[in-house]
């Protein structure tokens, strides 16, 4: 059956988000069929920059459906809020405000520690977290703290081996590089600083930029 709305959003060459003349939202093919239902008070997406990750938000009061690119509904009941999505796994808050990492082409969802408040994706076998004093360090695929939330500033993904993390000290930022262990293999002391790879890092020290 056709369905009788307003498109309000391209998404592509076939696809639509819709308004209905019941002011609900939903998705429809180029055919104006509806692939999602109009049953829903918004609908926005989620991507990361390219077309294999892309996730649909469908919001009905204070419920968020999920559903994947090719428009099937992921089975999650109770997700407040979505972090990020990457290579086809996104992660999201529950409505426990609990942290958890779902990969769509497994259907596996891991929930984390109550102490995290947001964990971010895995590079190098780690994955930066943080908690609710902002307080940043670094756990392995088995969920083991290897890296203590010790600092309070900033921390990066990890790039061959190492990651910048940066503290907040009476004199300013001070930023400085670990490895994979938690070794400060470049002191705590630089206003930024940059992992490139290859062991090279770009410092910010005052106006100055330097190669290391």
């Amino acid at each position: 059956m056709d369905t009788v709305c307003t498109p309000v959003n391209k998404l592509d060459l076939e696809h639509f988000i819709a308004e209905n003349d019941s002011f609900k939202y939903g998705i429809i093919d180029k055919e104006n069929k509806a692939v999602i239902d109009f049953k829903y008070d918004n609908i926005s997406y989620f991507n990361s920059g390219d077309e294999s990750n892309f996730i649909y938000l469908a919001q009905l009061g204070d419920k968020i459906d999920i559903y994947t690119k090719d428009f099937k509904k992921l089975d999650i009941s109770n997700i407040s809020m979505v972090y990020w999505l990457k290579d086809n796994i996104f992660s999201y808050l529950d409505s426990s405000n609990r942290v958890h990492i779902y990969d769509i082409t497994s259907n596996k969802d891991e929930v984390y520690a109550e102490e995290y408040n947001f964990v971010y994706f895995y590079t190098d076998d780690l994955a930066m977290v943080s908690n609710s004093s902002g307080k940043y360090g670094y756990i392995n695929s088995s969920k083991d703290e290897v890296v203590s939330l010790k600092y309070n500033y900033s921390a990066t993904e990890f790039i061959n081996g190492y990651a910048s993390v940066c503290n907040v000290s009476d004199s300013g930022i001070d930023c400085g590089v670990i490895d994979k262990t938690g070794n400060e293999v470049i002191s705590l002391k630089y206003d930024d600083i940059y992992v490139l790879g290859n062991d090279n890092f770009v410092v910010k020290d005052g106006d100055n930029f330097y190669i290391v």
